[in-house]
């Protein structure tokens, strides 16, 4: 279980509660930044069980 993800240097300002579409944003904010190369349905078929989860 993943309960806080740092966003920085400073500690406890840079700390904020770890949220799976916020964590998932952010893994795609990477890749896009980085040049990797992905699809929607992969990204789908990677992700959608956090979603649908977090939706029940």
């Amino acid at each position: 279980m993943l309960a806080y993800c740092g966003t920085g240097q400073k500690v406890p300002q840079d700390l904020e509660p770890a949220k799976s579409h916020r964590l998932i944003s952010r893994a795609v904010a990477l890749m896009q930044q980085f040049g990797e190369h992905f699809d929607q349905e992969a990204l789908a078929m990677r992700y959608n069980h956090i979603i649908n989860k977090n939706r029940a």
